[in-house]
């Protein structure tokens, strides 16, 4: 796979320390050293390349010399195992009171990997204005920040007060300086730091703030933070709106939500990489600074502190890859597409290929639903002799071979819009003392669509109607009568029996437990009177039954005609938004009967393949009905969609994007169908590359294929207040 698209499987759990403090931290540095005083740097990395984390943030005090020693280390072949090394500068703001006693706040600040460290030290650093918290003789005002104001710091405080006697100047010097947040701020809105730098709060000191004593001070630094940093599962959920204020009120008193990240704070060296209570921090993301910025848009879904990450059990019914071969050109021939555990988007523009993908899925799992718009269907001749391999998560395989006939396999998980029109939620009982059975079987449903906070949900409603076919009556009753022997349809069509059958059509009160007596009656009135139509004619002349049938039928043919329960039924009839399924619209009869799939089988975890479940859906729509079902429906079960629509690709989170290509003469790809998968937060612009699919990201190929792509990462960012 292309270097472009190092992790094709999309967002996965990976383990991330941001808060590991170099030999060089400047306070309570408890790393060995060599016995010149210098850093014992060879220990460090030899305790470093034995831990299994991502992605590593090197921590120091208003500083990046750890994290520049860390790069030369990593340009000597050392700590090949990180996929990356972040920069984390920690800063402290502005003394003020908490509790009696002075209390300095930590902030961190995280960098993108693609900045120069030398411009990180010039145009940050190196522009900030220290001052020293207290009051020192010949330190008052403010100085730049660099190591001769350190140093020279550092000597005049160790001058003036005893408790620093012990300390290097820088070290002394670390412990009482403070920054601006306001400062720090202004120097990030330079175009060079734009979209490259996160706000880390340290969530420890300001836990400390009395909201009663310094509540604007809090907020303020609360609002300024993009991440907050703790351990502690209370302040999580508080700070994703879960406790004593709800989503809607924390992000109207602190602007958006906020994800936690959690570290091991390490200054020593049996601390790196273990934080404490194993509260590792979990990312689900690409291992890039894009994939960390991720956390910002999903507070909740994409970070987890915890000993081991969220995950399905059953990986018996996870799809781990595809492999095909023997395609004759049109595919790329042993290539091995992997899957994600979730929810997997597949889109291009019309006939590049996306419904194949489905269908050989479909195909080699023994699910395959031969439709009229099957890729399988049209192109067997062509592709007679492809070998698919679909692998599971377990290991286990499934293999077929594409011969020229397609045949359709009877169980069926693959839900086309092509049939979503057929579904009707109606049973029809075997008589009429089912209606109990009835409640029994719908009441689990009705159950979950009524106590359901989803306003989707709400919007179904079941009814029960009672049915009675009047044209089958008539039908099976005229195969009975002799029309040419006497009684009252002697020369008579069929039209006189449905005339007189609807002359006595009655109604029954099916909303009760059972069949009241009121009921019963009108049932055996209306049997007694289509028996008396055959026992006298219209002039009261009277006759036998049996003299009016056909010779080969007897009285009781007649009977078992007149009390079959053929002609009556219960009907479970689902209404969505106070209308009858059947009468919406396809679009919404299509989101009635997806949610109601999603959300109703939960037992169920087996993968779904959906092709284009927004089809005849606007945006909004979209957006507003389908898009927190299938965020719900991905957490239990592997989902994979096509899809046109933006909505269903961004605003679902996708953990995967299938970019799909068709070349009809291979000019810019090996084979004529080609696929690159990889995160929305996988992007990049390379236009002069020769391979289509590689000149630009997954999110660039979103916003280029899907109409309001762009639009959709907007929404996407703006959900909690974040834009």
């Amino acid at each position: 796979m292309s270097e472009l698209f190092k992790y094709p499987r999309g967002s996965e759990w990976r383990k991330w320390d941001l808060h590991v403090h170099s030999p060089l931290s400047g306070l309570n540095n408890q790393y060995p050293k060599k016995s010149d005083g210098s850093p014992d740097w060879d220990q460090f990395i030899s305790v470093l390349e034995g831990k299994d984390i991502s992605v590593l943030g090197i921590t120091d005090y208003f500083s990046i010399d750890g994290y520049k020693d860390i790069l030369d280390f990593h340009r000597k072949g050392k700590l090949n195992d990180f996929a990356l090394v972040l920069p984390n500068i920690e800063l402290r703001l502005d003394t003020f009171v908490v509790e009696t006693k002075s209390k300095e706040i930590n902030f961190h600040i995280i960098f993108s990997e693609e900045l120069n460290p030398d411009h990180i030290e010039k145009e940050f650093i190196e522009a900030l204005t220290i001052q020293v918290s207290g009051s020192i003789s010949g330190l008052e005002g403010k100085r730049q920040l660099n190591k001769n104001t350190l140093i020279e710091v550092g000597k005049k405080i160790k001058e003036h007060h005893g408790l620093f006697k012990n300390d290097s100047d820088i070290e002394a010097a670390y412990k009482n300086i403070t920054v601006s947040l306001e400062e720090v701020q202004k120097l990030l809105m330079k175009d060079l730091f734009k979209g490259k730098f996160l706000f880390v709060l340290a969530g420890g000191e300001w836990s400390d703030i009395d909201w009663n004593q310094a509540y604007l001070t809090k907020k303020n630094f609360l609002q300024a933070a993009h991440i907050l940093e703790t351990g502690s599962l209370d302040t999580v959920n508080w700070a994703l709106g879960k406790k004593d204020l709800s989503k809607e009120d924390f992000i109207r008193e602190f602007g958006r939500l906020k994800p936690c990240i959690h570290g091991s704070d390490a200054h020593r060296l049996d601390k790196i990489c273990s934080p404490d209570n194993n509260k590792f921090c979990w990312i689900k993301a690409d291992p890039t600074f894009e994939g960390l910025k991720q956390i910002i848009y999903e507070p909740e879904e994409r970070v987890y502190i915890g000993e081991e990450p969220p995950g399905k059990i059953d990986k018996t019914k996870i799809i781990k890859s595809l492999k095909l071969s023997s395609s004759n050109g049109w595919f790329e021939d042993d290539n091995i597409l992997e899957f994600n555990d979730n929810l997997i988007s597949i889109i291009g523009g019309k006939g590049t290929g996306k419904t194949a993908l489905l269908d050989l899925i479909a195909y080699a799992s023994g699910s395959y639903a031969n439709g009229e718009k099957s890729f399988l269907r049209k192109a067997a001749k062509n592709l007679k002799g492809l070998k698919i391999r679909v692998e599971w998560e377990d290991g286990s395989p499934d293999e077929k071979e594409i011969s020229e006939t397609i045949k359709t396999d009877l169980e069926i998980i693959k839900v086309k819009s092509e049939y979503i029109d057929k579904l009707k939620i109606v049973l029809y009982p075997e008589n009429l003392e089912e209606k109990n059975k009835l409640t029994t079987i719908y009441s689990p449903i009705m159950k979950s669509l009524e106590e359901s906070t989803e306003n989707e949900e709400k919007l179904f409603a079941f009814t029960v109607k009672f049915g009675f076919d009047l044209e089958t009556m008539a039908e099976r009753g005229y195969e009975l009568i002799d029309h040419k022997r006497k009684g009252r349809f002697y020369n008579k069509s069929i039209d006189a029996l449905r005339d007189e059958l609807t002359n006595l059509i009655f109604t029954i009160d099916i909303e009760s437990a059972s069949l009241t007596e009121f009921n019963r009656e009108a049932l055996e009135v209306f049997l007694n009177r289509v028996e008396k139509l055959l026992l006298e004619d219209e002039n009261g002349n009277r006759f036998k039954i049996g003299s009016q049938l056909k010779r080969n039928y007897s009285e009781i043919d007649f009977y078992n005609w007149l009390y079959s329960t053929e002609y009556y039924s219960i009907n479970y009839s689902l209404k969505f938004n106070d209308t009858e399924l059947d009468n919406l619209s396809p679009g919404l009869k299509g989101v009635a009967l997806l949610i109601l799939y999603l959300e109703l089988d939960k037992e169920d975890t087996r993968p779904i393949l959906i092709d284009q479940p927004e089809e005849n859906l606007d945006n909004r729509s979209v957006y507003e009905m389908l898009v927190d079902y299938f965020r719900k429906a991905k957490r239990r079960r592997q989902a994979i969609i096509i899809t046109h629509n933006p909505n269903l690709v961004v605003n679902t989170d996708s953990e995967q994007i299938i970019v799909a290509n068709f070349d009809r003469e291979r000019k810019t790809q090996s084979a004529y169908i080609c696929y690159r998968s990889g995160s929305l937060e996988n992007t990049f612009e390379k236009p002069d590359l020769p391979v289509y699919l590689e000149t630009k990201g997954i999110r660039e190929h979103i916003c280029q294929i899907l109409e309001g792509g762009k639009e959709a990462f907007e929404k996407r960012e703006q959900k909690y207040g974040f834009a």
